[in-house]
């Protein structure tokens, strides 16, 4: 996985998301999102992705797909290899 940029993300961007992703975004507990870590987009396999992550630090990884659609995942544990807090 190719980390291309990390940038801050909003509530209200968190919340748009939540409605592209429907039920997926209560899987994921995007009202949980951390968002002090922000996000950070990457390639994989030619396909982009982003990375999330929770307030008590698992990690959720949305990956855009062929035809428009998206795989949406979150660990069960604490991300060891989760990022520090970006300054403000």
């Amino acid at each position: 996985m190719e980390i291309i940029k990390r940038e801050k993300i909003t509530k209200e961007q968190v919340l748009q998301l939540a409605k592209i992703l429907g039920i997926g975004a209560i899987l994921l507990d995007l009202g949980n999102t951390d968002l002090s870590r922000g996000r950070s987009v990457y390639k994989k396999d030619g396909q982009m992705g982003a990375l999330l992550w929770t307030k008590d630090g698992k990690r959720m990884n949305i990956c855009q797909i062929s035809g428009g659609g998206f795989i949406a995942t979150m660990g069960k544990e604490p991300d060891p290899e989760r990022p520090d807090i970006l300054s403000p």
